[in-house]
């Protein structure tokens, strides 16, 4: 088909595979959130999504770490250690926070699996590691990290969480004492009934202000190629995508059903 100005069109058919909230810019917003209303000293860092063998090897974690199914994971630096029995040493970098955001099915977990698991890392990043020399193998061993003061730091943000809608435990006697928060982290909440792991009002499967992205397969002459879209993302934006995947540029888009798509919002113009 040739255009008035003389040039070839190029028309690309879409067919919208699902919408998908965005877990890892949920958390990213999430700690922006607490950052902001929370008086523990929280930092940013990159967050990234944990793949199914476990921690990234790029920094360096005990294979005892890659052998047990974590849903969460810090990699943190630190040096400068108190003196004393006890040595204590804050976080000198948070160099990453990984958070397994699916099962090995591929299945995206429920974001109320996901903020608890996000959350319990973060009381990690502002909890002081504590060692005691061992003189028996003449060396420093470290203690265990989910000690006193992670738990009154873990409880404060939770507290914290749950006033601004993001996320809530489930109802109970002294849901934020250290004994109740021991028992909830060892729940295995990705199995455990809903009404066990809690809930969010802000990162519901209704809430229209949740990040998502979009999944859209894209055909052209017969090929197929899956774009990933943010939902916030114009059909401009879209186009830019797809001219980068074909490597061709497009003069019109179609819906599925054979509709003309016209520019706009993703979410109001394509579905």
């Amino acid at each position: 088909m040739i255009s008035q100005e003389g040039e070839k069109e190029r028309h690309l058919f879409l067919f919208i595979s699902r919408w998908r909230m965005d877990a890892i810019r949920v958390c990213e917003e999430v700690l922006e959130k607490l950052r902001d209303a929370c008086d523990l000293p929280l930092v940013s860092f990159p967050i990234r999504e944990m793949g199914p063998s476990g921690p990234s090897k790029e920094y360096a974690v005990s294979q005892y770490y890659r052998e047990n199914n974590l849903l969460g994971f810090c990699h943190m630096q630190f040096n400068q250690w108190s003196s004393g029995v006890i040595q204590q040493s804050y976080p000198t970098t948070v160099h990453l926070v990984e958070v397994k955001v699916r099962d090995n099915n591929s299945k995206q977990f429920p974001i109320e699996v996901i903020l608890p698991t996000f959350i319990h890392e973060l009381a990690h990043t502002v909890t002081p590691a504590e060692r005691v020399w061992n003189e028996e193998k003449n060396k420093y061993e470290r203690l265990d990290s989910h000690g006193n003061s992670f738990y009154h730091n873990f409880a404060c943000l939770l507290r914290t969480a749950e006033s601004l809608g993001i996320f809530e435990l489930p109802p109970g006697p002294n849901k934020f004492s250290k004994k109740s928060l021991k028992r909830y982290d060892a729940l295995d909440i990705v199995t455990a009934p809903k009404g066990f792991v809690g809930s969010t009002k802000l990162y519901n499967s209704t809430s229209a202000d949740a990040p998502r992205t979009l999944r859209i397969t894209a055909k052209y002459q017969g090929t197929e190629k899956l774009i990933i879209i943010e939902s916030s993302a114009t059909l401009d934006d879209f186009l830019l995508e797809s001219r980068k995947k074909f490597r061709t540029k497009f003069s019109k888009v179609f819906r599925g059903d054979g509709s003309e798509v016209f520019s706009g919002p993703l979410h109001q113009c394509i579905c």
